[in-house]
């Protein structure tokens, strides 16, 4: 479900932690309407797919789980590289 994985990357955000049922309301409605078999079940496993591959990071807070996407590292050569020399 490859399709499920970049709709479910494509929704968490960045700075805002969002619960399971969040993001299956924020999922575009094109794609709810492309998948009308789509279950919490297959969101769930997405995520522990995406948590595993450290895409996504898992928050437990007053007995419910939320998620945040993680913003990519860039290599320490690249960042050396990006500081401007005089």
């Amino acid at each position: 479900m490859q399709e499920l994985k970049n709709e479910v990357l494509r929704t968490l955000s960045f700075l805002d932690k969002m619960s399971l049922e969040m993001i299956f309301l924020d999922i575009d409605k094109n794609f709810s309407e492309n998948h009308p078999d789509l279950t919490t079940e297959h969101l769930l496993k997405q995520l522990q797919e995406l948590e595993k591959e450290k895409r996504i990071k898992s928050f437990h807070e007053n007995e419910q789980t939320y998620w945040l996407k993680i913003y990519p590292k860039k290599p320490w050569w690249k960042r050396l590289f990006a500081i401007p020399f005089k």
